[in-house]
């Protein structure tokens, strides 16, 4: 019975976590999905007024909680270390995904805005290269990631300074707004129609350029090493051995340790 047990928690893990076969990709698209619909309900709600239309959307978003909600059980439930899991980074996403949702019972309805976390349970997609319609090499994941962090970055602090300013600001009323104020100040145009006029969002435009001067061109760096190193006649292929992750485009053992890499060489590549 146990190992029963055991083999249906691995099943359930590989289905969760990695896209390796058909009912596998079935499952991550449709959560996919459902990650997409959640966000663009995050910036939809900033554009309804109207109570019947707010019900509606709150009702839409508790049925999204509880499909978030029957996900992360079954993560928990099929992991191997349930502490480590729920410390965990994407665990914590998860958490923010669904608590906000709940927090309206509770008199902290206010706090919904925190929805906006739930862009960063894309960042599961962006683990390896294996993706739905194949495998990305790492340079192009690696640009992948850059996309992201662009997007994350903009997408979070639009809702940050919504819900800080769209009560006091003239100018900010809806998402749209702000993440025009957002990206006017990430890309160091700075118009100056559109600036924040309480303490707080004040305070989140200059986190938000820390961030942006951060993480972009961080991730930038990355992937300019990595073009470089393809362009100096290297391959990105790490050794399981010893981590190394330059290698000759010929090369089947890794020059460091010697163990086998497995790299794909086709001799009509020397004729290009």
């Amino acid at each position: 019975m146990s190992e029963d047990l055991e083999q249906l928690k691995r099943q359930v893990s590989n289905v969760l976590d990695f896209a390796d076969s058909f009912r596998a990709k079935v499952v991550q698209f449709v959560l996919l999905l459902i990650n997409l619909f959640a966000c663009f309900l995050c910036v939809l709600s900033t554009y309804v007024t109207d109570t019947y239309s707010l019900d509606i959307l709150h009702n839409i978003d508790i049925a999204l909680a509880v499909v978030f909600i029957i996900e992360y059980a079954l993560r928990m439930w099929s992991s191997r270390e349930r502490m480590a899991f729920c410390f965990s980074f994407y665990s914590i996403v998860d958490l923010l995904s669904i608590i906000p949702t709940f927090l309206g019972s509770f008199g902290m309805g206010y706090l919904r805005f925190l929805r906006v976390f739930r862009i960063l349970r894309f960042s599961r997609y962006l683990e390896d290269g294996f993706f739905f319609f194949g495998e990305l090499s790492e340079l192009h994941l690696q640009f992948l990631k850059v996309v992201f962090s662009v997007i994350t970055i903009v997408f979070i602090f639009s809702g940050f300074i919504h819900f800080l300013e769209s009560a006091h600001n003239p100018k900010i009323h809806t998402w749209g707004e702000a993440c025009y104020f957002i990206v006017i100040t990430m890309s160091t145009v700075g118009y100056g129609d559109v600036t924040p006029i309480t303490d707080f969002g004040k305070w989140a435009t200059v986190l938000m350029i820390f961030c942006s001067a951060i993480l972009v061109p961080w991730q930038a760096g990355k992937l300019i090493r990595m073009a470089m190193i393809m362009e100096s006649g290297f391959i990105m292929s790490t050794c399981e051995s010893c981590g190394l992750k330059r290698h000759d485009h010929d090369a089947s053992h890794c020059k460091s340790c010697g163990h086998v890499i497995y790299q794909e060489y086709d001799p009509l590549d020397e004729l290009v």
